[in-house]
């Protein structure tokens, strides 16, 4: 079972991805590419984190987004998944 998961964060998160592909790039890619493998067994997600990776809080504590990755991986499912409310 193959998971390839790419994360859009808020500025400062990903600034490599974000130099290569602007955010809307970044999710039609992913998207695209999430359709073309997905008969091959290989699941491609996106999460989504609105604003900064913060240790000891409730949707953006490392833990707390490690589990939405590993959910994505066992459940599959859409594609694109947030870690929160976007106006959070």
């Amino acid at each position: 079972m193959t998971t390839i998961a790419i994360i859009g964060a808020s500025p400062g998160f990903g600034a490599a991805v974000a130099r290569r592909f602007d955010e809307e790039g970044q999710s039609a890619y992913g998207q695209m590419l999430h359709d073309a493998v997905a008969d091959e067994g290989i699941h491609v997600g996106q999460l989504i984190i609105p604003r900064e990776i913060a240790p000891g809080d409730a949707t953006h504590d490392p833990d707390v987004l490690a589990g939405h990755l590993w959910d994505m991986h066992t459940h599959r499912g859409d594609f694109r998944r947030y870690a929160d409310d976007l106006d959070a």
